[in-house]
């Protein structure tokens, strides 16, 4: 259930990109956001009793990310991809270096291991999100967030050995066509030069 919420980050992002930075969005585009939203409600099937006030928190946390990818868009405008990386990273490990001291339990080698290899990881992954903001709209890239959805199931399947259903199947097919479609109208939008 909190993923599907979470997941409400895309349409945010796309109502916010037109009062903050003036994009456009057709209604078509919404039609394609609003169904590949639909998308990841069938994989993830989220049940009815979600009522509970934890349910605020992934809102919030789909409130803050869009608001994160409006003010990437807005920095990458005159600030260079390796300064918005450096900046984000910097103010994440004073946030986080706060609350460390309360929970720190020192790992072992395999959990080192773990750690650094998560930390490249989500630094590329981070500096290619930031690249990506920079020489496209955000309204565009928005939709290409519900294909998170298809990583998690690739790895779902390599990592744990669980083997997505009809549902997840389905879900995903829309998904991806909502995202290719949504890539579609903005090549078709877009001056040639």
């Amino acid at each position: 259930d909190a993923v599907a919420i979470n997941f409400a980050a895309p349409l945010l992002v796309t109502a916010l990109s037109i009062p903050f930075l003036g994009e456009k969005v057709g209604p078509r585009r919404w039609v394609a956001i609003f169904i590949g939203f639909l998308g990841v409600l069938i994989i993830i099937r989220p049940g009815l009793g979600i009522m509970h006030w934890a349910a605020l928190l992934p809102l919030a946390t789909a409130v803050f990310y869009a608001l994160y990818q409006i003010l990437t868009r807005v920095a990458g405008r005159t600030e260079d991809t390796k300064t918005s990386l450096f900046w984000t990273s910097t103010v994440g490990v004073i946030t986080m270096s706060c609350i460390v001291p309360f929970v720190w339990k020192v790992p072992n080698a395999q959990a080192w291991a773990i750690m650094i290899a998560t930390g490249a990881l989500f630094g590329f992954g981070h500096y290619l999100l930031i690249r990506a903001f920079e020489v496209a709209t955000v309204s565009t890239l928005s939709p290409f967030l519900y294909t998170q959805i298809v990583w998690v199931t690739i790895l779902s399947i390599i990592i744990f050995n669980q083997i997505p259903d009809e549902f997840s199947i389905l879900g995903t097919v829309i998904v991806i066509s909502s995202g290719l479609y949504i890539w579609h109208r903005e090549t078709q939008e877009r001056p040639t030069t």
